[in-house]
């Protein structure tokens, strides 16, 4: 197995395993303090995700337009259903890892949330 680097910016660096198994990728998320990431949404797969390290809030879209929050820490898991909108914010540094959505399903956003995340990022002092 390789772990490549996928793309590294102020917010921290991505990580993959391609090609494992049942999964075509499997992603870790090196995400600094103060930083969010995401503003997706997978319409055919559900993705799992765990906290391998740090604390972060995973924000989940509801059907009704409003959201949930789960405060995650080292060693917590959930998983994301299909068609859910999601994002995460890092409370500390943290790093995750994430799996089950095909290469493809990745880069499928929601604006609405992704509007969030790059809010978010924008107020970081650097």
């Amino acid at each position: 197995m390789l772990l490549e680097t996928v793309h590294t910016d102020e917010r921290g660096t991505i990580f993959a395993l391609n090609n494992i198994g049942f999964f075509d990728e499997i992603t870790m998320f090196e995400t600094k303090k103060g930083h969010a990431r995401g503003g997706c949404v997978h319409p055919n797969t559900d993705e799992y995700f765990c906290v391998l390290s740090g604390m972060i809030e995973l924000v989940l879209g509801n059907a009704d337009g409003t959201d949930t929050i789960k405060f995650m820490k080292t060693g917590d898991s959930t998983t994301i259903t299909k068609n859910t909108s999601h994002y995460f914010y890092s409370v500390i540094d943290s790093l995750v890892c994430e799996w089950g959505p095909k290469l493809e399903e990745k880069n499928v956003r929601d604006a609405k949330y992704r509007a969030r995340v790059d809010e978010i990022n924008s107020k970081v002092k650097k």
